[in-house]
């Protein structure tokens, strides 16, 4: 057995958005529900189609371009000792590079070499009558505990691993690993994955610039679905990982400048997806995730200064449900900033924010949408008293929830929140004026 975490092949980012103003820092602690069940149990009457299983090219075919009719081949469900009625739901992974989807039959036309089928949309909740697993972020194969099973290759102890990663890139480029064929290059992969420089030049005509920056985070994340006769007892997403940040801003200002607000995108990764074997159906996780810079500024009036920042943090950020829904937000972090070469004129009031932000969103059978996105600012503030200028900086981490869970037996509808983990100042300093 062989555990990698994915960055050289595979990097993929969490989310996060460095929010300006955070609210609502309380936690919640909803009562548990934690039912235990063994391998995951499929409904009676859901057949999976998978191109693992298949003996020729054609043994389905999706005869429309919004999926919902296709072919399947009589000879092929022969060989898998399955048969396909109306009302019932079928599981299809076409081929190795596209996403599983779920369907339920609403006809079916035997023409004696292929069944017929229309389908409409169908979801998650209608292929398990009970599952309690772990959706790992990570790489690993075992042996399996039955010669040829799938689901056992790649779990143990209810903690499923990836068995195949599909990568799209920004021309919309597609291809697809096997869990073995990537262990095989030996790749180093954490799913959030940065290690990026930030710049922000005088071409962007910004009252803030950034004269040296860079931004790594490294995180493993994981999934949790408790399904209990059809329903979503419980589902947490969570990242856990580290961030650092190390930056030079120079903030300058001008008599009589206008606001400005200015957003620059450091990186914009491909999208991956994830596809584990719960119990003998295929889930597709998809991943989307950028990061980037947020700076604003207003009623600047002859000001010069530069603002070295570090910061470190370990994090665990994501949602929870179980009887509520709740934001996952702990952090143990240190951040170093204060002004330096200062130039201060007269008649100083002014202010300015810099912020970094990862978004991050996972998508589940396209059923269960999680976005989260969270980052860190500074925010500065100087006022004159005709003497002196007095210089504030805040800094703050946190960022914003939102899931949508669209189920047909059980729709716990949208929830979103903003959080806030940190929320202190850095400095207050009084700075003498040294120019007109």
């Amino acid at each position: 057995m062989k555990d990698i975490t994915l960055s050289r092949l595979i990097a993929v980012l969490l989310g996060v958005i460095a929010v300006l103003s955070l609210v609502s820092c309380e936690d919640d602690d909803p009562p548990t529900y934690d039912p235990q069940f063994d391998v995951p149990t499929a409904a009676q009457n859901v057949v999976v189609l998978s191109y693992n299983e298949f003996q020729h090219a054609t043994d389905v075919v999706i005869a429309s371009d919004d999926t919902t009719r296709m072919e399947v081949s009589v000879d092929y469900l022969l060989s898998i000792d399955a048969d396909i009625s109306k009302q019932d739901y079928i599981c299809v992974w076409r081929t190795k590079d596209t996403e599983p989807f779920v369907r339920k039959v609403t006809s079916v036309k035997n023409t004696g070499k292929v069944l017929a089928l229309n389908t409409e949309d169908a979801d998650i909740s209608a292929v398990f009558e009970d599952a309690d697993v772990e959706l790992l972020m990570t790489l690993r194969v075992f042996e399996p505990k039955v010669p040829g099973d799938i689901y056992t290759r790649y779990s143990d102890d209810n903690i499923i691993h990836p068995a195949v990663v599909i990568t799209q890139d920004e021309q919309g480029d597609v291809a697809a690993y096997s869990a073995e064929e990537l262990m095989a290059i030996d790749p180093q992969w954490n799913i959030i994955s940065i290690d990026r420089d930030m710049s922000v030049t005088d071409e962007s005509n910004m009252p803030v610039t950034v004269k040296s920056g860079h931004i790594s985070v490294n995180s493993g994340m994981s999934i949790v679905l408790t399904i209990d006769n059809h329903k979503l007892r419980r589902y947490e997403c969570v990242a856990d990982g580290t961030m650092s940040i190390d930056a030079v801003a120079n903030i300058r200002g001008e008599r009589h400048a206008s606001n400005q607000t200015s957003k620059e995108l450091i990186s914009q990764m491909p999208v991956y997806t994830l596809v584990y074997w719960v119990g003998k159906v295929p889930i597709g996780v998809r991943v989307e995730t950028s990061s980037g810079m947020e700076i604003e500024s207003e009623n600047t009036s002859n000001l010069l200064f530069d603002l070295p920042m570090k910061f470190n943090a370990d994090f665990r950020i994501g949602s929870l449900f179980r009887t509520n829904w709740s934001a996952v937000k702990d952090i143990a972090s240190a951040v170093d900033a204060m002004p330096q070469n200062v130039v201060l004129g007269s008649g100083i009031d002014a202010s300015s924010t810099f912020g970094v932000y990862v978004v991050n969103k996972v998508t589940i059978y396209d059923d269960i949408v999680t976005s989260v996105k969270f980052g860190h600012s500074i925010s500065t503030t100087w006022k004159s008293d005709g003497t002196n200028v007095d210089s504030t900086g805040r800094f703050r981490f946190g960022g914003t929830v939102d899931d949508s869970v669209n189920i047909a037996w059980w729709n716990l509808d949208s929830w979103n929140s903003q959080f806030c983990i940190i929320d202190t100042y850095l400095w207050r300093n009084i700075f003498a004026k040294t120019g007109e």
